[in-house]
């Protein structure tokens, strides 16, 4: 029987920058992952680069990188025996100014041991995540102008014109002439 080191661990992936088969991006997913966050891992015994290949999934079932080839000679054993485990995202990394990829490390825990507290994002991940976020979606044009956005909220006229019928139908509604 395989023997584990110790009962938690805290592991760096790699391959985060990669494209996953199937065209989806692991930068795109790790943009929408949260530290804390529970992770699956799914082993690949027919891997052609590694027999021992661990893949870290997303809650959505997103390849977000791979397991060290070290680290998975160590864990594969333990995981084809079955052995009960649990993973979360322990750290992001990245995604800000000079370091502009995201980078990912897991916390596993075997046996009902509890994982390591996580690490939450600090204030400029979670500035340049919203700014990312918010770019999502969005073209530009050969003058690099945005276009256009996939999901439009119309925006701040929007709510104020329908404010203002919401107004101008309760003065109808009950008579008033001014507030």
């Amino acid at each position: 029987m395989a023997k584990l080191p110790t009962r938690r661990k805290v592991f760096d992936l790699a391959g985060e920058a990669q494209t996953n088969a199937d065209g989806s991006s692991r930068q795109s997913e790790l943009l929408i992952c949260e530290p804390g966050e529970a992770v699956a891992l799914r082993r690949e015994p027919d891997n052609v680069y590694d027999a021992n290949a661990i893949s870290v999934l997303s809650v959505r079932g997103v390849c977000i990188g791979y397991l060290a080839k070290a680290d998975a000679a160590d864990i594969a054993p333990i995981l084809d025996l079955g052995r009960r485990h649990s993973a979360k995202i322990h750290e992001l990394r990245g995604g800000v100014s000079g370091y502009t990829s995201y980078g990912a490390r897991v916390s596993i825990a075997w046996d009902d041991a509890k994982p390591h507290p996580h690490i939450p994002l600090d204030e400029a991940q979670q500035k340049t995540r919203h700014g990312k976020r918010s770019m999502a979606g969005r073209e530009r044009d050969a003058s690099g102008r945005l276009t256009s956005k996939a999901k439009s909220s119309g925006g701040c006229m929007a709510l104020c014109l329908g404010l203002t019928s919401i107004g101008g139908a309760l003065i109808s509604w009950f008579g008033f002439s001014t507030f």
